[in-house]
């Protein structure tokens, strides 16, 4: 262990001689002492494209190397491939990894001196001076948060909900919600009996973060930590939204289906566990979702009326969702491949083929083509 720690010491001071740490702990110790903001960059320095191209047009540029360490303590924290990490700072990397919800690379973090995130980005065009201003910018996100929980502290209990709630969306704004988990709770406490509308609402959310840790979590005390937040925030929804509480609770079984029959390809059982979940009382984009999956697996089935049929009507329960708007190109271009099986010999010279329905996803972080993957 005393070796482990002074290896990551050696990894750390190495860095600081490059005007970079790879240690969160250090640069906390300083941002402290310095009153400096913590500037984190994930990265895949040597395979992940627009890391390369960030550290190239910014990094690497004399402009930052003497105006970003005035005002950012620097951090890398490294995802390699080629190169070969001590287990000890690989195993530490994916830990903050995890802690800061990185889904791509690069991923830039923003944390105030106390260490709490307050704004997340990526690669961005322009060079050194553009980067630096794009910074500034997202520095205004701290300062607004700072002055809605000044005002939430000092205000009534009805004020300290409101501005809660503001200090929230922001921050929900910029991806970074998982961060603030103690705020959503306080609200919750707050809004007891969901007066204000925000009880039920950080109830979800609540219950979708501690189920998701679940999921994720082997020790089995902290599993049964999460799952009894779980049972607190499903009996909140029940009691003050029970749609809402009725729709998670279809769209954790959909989760289910998915991951033991569609993964496995199983078209006949995912049909039945489908009809199953259409027996209870459907409504909003939980009907939809439904719906969409069964016309998904009747198309695997090679079911082209029956599929049509259910997409169709999976628009109708939420026809300005993302998913209806997807489904109003797809449909045509099933119908049209529809008549062609009807009247092979009336066949058009050659055409796109129809996209096939897509099978949903969990929810998850949404990159553009300034970000690249590590899909290992």
């Amino acid at each position: 262990m005393k070796k482990s720690f002074i290896l990551l010491l050696l990894v750390c001071s190495f860095a600081m001689a490059e005007g970079w740490l790879t240690s969160l702990e250090e640069a906390q110790k300083e941002a402290m002492k310095t009153g400096k903001d913590i500037f984190i960059d994930f990265t895949g320095s040597d395979w992940c494209g627009w890391c390369i191209k960030l550290k190239q047009e910014v990094f690497d540029q004399e402009v930052w190397k003497k105006e970003a360490p005035q005002k950012y303590v620097l951090v890398e924290i490294d995802a390699p491939r080629k190169k070969v990490l001590p287990k000890e700072i690989a195993a530490y990397n994916r830990s903050l990894g995890e802690k800061f919800d990185v889904q791509g690379y690069p991923t830039i973090c923003l944390l105030d001196k106390e260490g709490k995130i307050y704004a997340k980005t990526g690669y961005q065009k322009g060079g050194p001076e553009k980067y630096l201003e794009h910074l500034a910018e997202l520095a205004k996100v701290k300062v607004q948060r700072d002055e809605l929980l000044a005002k939430a502290m000092n205000g009534s209990p009805e004020e300290k909900i409101q501005n809660l709630n503001k200090a929230l969306e922001l921050i929900d704004q910029n991806e970074i919600g998982f961060a603030y988990v103690d705020l959503k709770e306080s609200i919750v406490t707050l809004d007891a009996e969901n007066q204000n509308k925000m009880n039920a609402k950080y109830s979800l959310e609540l219950y979708r973060y501690y189920h998701e840790k679940k999921e994720k979590e082997a020790d089995a005390a902290l599993k049964e930590k999460y799952e009894a937040k779980c049972v607190l925030y499903m009996a909140n929804l029940k009691k003050h939204s029970p749609v809402e509480a009725a729709n998670l609770e279809v769209q954790l079984k959909l989760i289910g289906i998915l991951k033991q029959y569609f993964q496995n390809r199983d078209w006949p059982g995912a049909l039945k566990a489908l009809q199953a979940v259409l027996e209870q009382k459907l409504e909003g984009e939980a009907a939809q979702q439904t719906y969409y999956l069964i016309g998904a697996v009747y198309y695997e089935l090679k079911d082209l009326p029956k599929s049509i049929e259910h997409l169709e009507k999976s628009v109708e329960f939420a026809p300005e969702t993302d998913l209806a708007m997807r489904m109003k190109m797809i449909v045509p271009a099933l119908k049209k491949e529809l008549e062609k099986q009807k009247n092979p010999g009336k066949e058009e010279k050659a055409e796109k083929a129809p996209e096939q329905p897509e099978q949903p996803e969990q929810p998850e972080h949404q990159h553009d083509e300034n970000c690249d993957h590590d899909h290992e």
